[in-house]
């Protein structure tokens, strides 16, 4: 054998030899079986293709460096083992193969391998029958893994099971339209959102539109055409017309595919009914719109009334102011009348007459002040809120000279509000800090802004419990008796009045003997 030979040289010599004297494509100038059988060896030995020379009834004769590497063995371990130490001889396939071979000469097929670490892996293989010199019956075997592409093929085919259990579950219908041909295929349950119980045998763009109700069909085709001339995407609801009449709103999306020159080629898309959201959407937008109409009965209703109840407390305290002042004034000339005589009982009880007329006559004027802030017009402009609250504390240091109260005003505090109105309610505030601190000999009052149009007024008197929060602004609700602190308790609900008449709220903090704070926040107006 000349050196570098591969050892089966004379093996595929043979097997060159004998194709030789067949085959009448191979050279014939000059060339020599000793030249065929080199060539064979190295297309035998370099082919990336697995390669196995067997005798016809099973036994290894030759492997190349491929099937080695393939199938795990050395050559001189494949050259010992017997066929069925490779595949399943009793596999229906082999069987098949091995029929075909011996009937045709050759035959080509997939069947499972058997690696030496014992794992499996599918091949397609191909094999051929030849004789040698000696006139033994030979065969070559060609094998190519393709267990990746088998089992993508099979992850794909599941996937795609998946996918129509997925839609069929949801009802979703899909299709899928050669532009070419403008043939579409469909799922079941695309033909069935139309209305049909069984697959409709030929179904195109025309057929599409035909289902279409008139008056959403030219928005339909528009939204197709929109996105066919480069779009590329569509989104649409449309109402279709089944078989039987009956109308159903539909939900589609789908896009149009290009090829290299830009022309569309391909569309897919979904279907979806949507006939049930849509009907529900409708009830929805008619309960809306009876419930605003209710709520603008009721408000009206309401504002009426509160018109009446504000015109009637007017209209009832302004009457009794008359009688009460006649009580009182008559009270007062008979107390101070030296010429009547009476027992020091009487005396007593003609006092509290006068107080009780000037404790009725100031909740008269209260409750004239807050049904006058309800029918008042709203003037709002620009208020320098730190210069008003500066001349209420000064009335307030007037009317009580005595008293040593530590008040801080932040500059600069304005809002757009109504002047009038705003200084009712930092008077009552204010007022209340005032009042509420008089047991305290480091008396502190503040008023600032907590944010933009954010004010608060705080003191460090007695306070009270969170639990009374919502309470201190309801009328005549007062926390402390009138040998504590005077004053009607109608204060606060005055001034929750005027700042929701500003679209703003007020609310309070506090805890007893610590003091409280008011907060208010008024709504941005023009």
């Amino acid at each position: 054998m000349p050196a570098g030979a591969h050892p089966l040289s004379s093996k595929l010599g043979n097997f060159a030899r004998v194709h030789t004297l067949t085959s009448p494509h191979l050279p014939k100038n000059g060339s020599t079986p000793g030249s065929i059988a080199a060539l064979f060896t190295r297309m035998f030995v370099h082919s990336p293709d697995a390669l196995l020379l067997t005798r016809r009834d099973g036994p290894i004769l030759a492997a190349n460096p491929a099937a080695c590497r393939l199938l795990g063995y050395s050559e001189a371990e494949l050259v010992a083992l017997d066929r069925a130490d490779l595949v399943d001889i009793h596999d229906g396939r082999v069987l098949a193969a091995h029929a075909k071979r011996d009937h045709d000469g050759a035959t080509s097929g997939v069947m499972a391998f058997t690696r030496k670490d014992t794992s499996t892996f599918a091949a397609e293989i191909s094999s051929c029958l030849f004789q040698d010199e000696q006139g033994m019956v030979c065969a070559t075997i060609q094998l190519r893994d393709i267990s990746g592409k088998v089992t993508g093929e099979q992850h794909l085919r599941k996937s795609e099971e998946r996918l129509r259990f997925a839609l069929d579950a949801a009802e979703i219908g899909d299709w899928d339209m050669d532009l070419r041909t403008n043939v579409a295929r469909r799922s079941l349950w695309h033909d069935r959102i139309f209305g049909y119980a069984e697959p409709v045998a030929v179904w195109g763009y025309d057929t599409f539109l035909a289902h279409v109700h008139s008056d959403d069909r030219a928005r339909v085709d528009a939204a197709f055409q929109a996105a066919l001339s480069g779009v590329g995407a569509y989104d649409v609801e449309f109402r279709a017309v089944w078989p039987d009449s009956s109308v159903h709103w539909l939900w589609s999306k789908g896009r149009f595919y290009f090829d290299a020159r830009g022309k569309a080629w391909r569309v897919a898309a979904i279907l979806v009914d949507v006939t049930k959201r849509r009907l529900a959407d409708e009830a929805i937008k008619s309960l809306n719109a009876e419930l605003e109409c209710r709520v603008y009965e009721r408000t009206a209703e309401l504002e009426l009334a509160i018109r009446d109840l504000e015109t009637f407390s007017y209209s009832v305290s302004h009457d009794l102011r008359g009688p009460l002042n006649v009580i009182a004034g008559f009270s007062q000339l008979l107390a101070a009348d030296r010429n009547v005589v009476m027992p020091g009982a009487s005396r007593t009880y003609l006092a509290h007459i006068g107080t009780a007329s000037q404790r009725m006559q100031g909740l008269i004027e209260d409750i004239l002040r807050l049904a006058r802030i309800g029918r008042t017009e709203l003037k709002r402009e620009s208020t320098d809120l730190s210069a008003m609250a500066r001349e209420i504390v000064r009335a307030l240091r007037n009317q009580d000279p005595a008293r040593a109260v530590e008040v801080r005003i932040a500059d600069g505090l304005r809002a757009h509000t109504d002047a009038a109105l705003i200084r009712i309610v930092l008077e009552n505030l204010l007022g209340n800090a005032w009042k509420f601190s008089s047991d305290r000999s480091d008396a502190r009052i503040e008023f600032g802004a907590v944010d933009d149009g954010t004010f608060m007024v705080g003191d460090n008197g007695v306070g009270f419990a969170m639990k009374d929060a919502e309470r201190i602004f309801r009328g005549f609700q007062r926390l402390h008796a009138d040998k504590e602190f005077a004053g009607n308790g109608i204060g606060l609900s005055i001034v929750q009045r005027v700042i929701k008449r500003h679209g703003g709220r007020v609310w309070a903090e506090a805890s007893p003997g610590a003091g409280a704070r008011i907060f208010f926040h008024l709504a941005p107006g023009n």
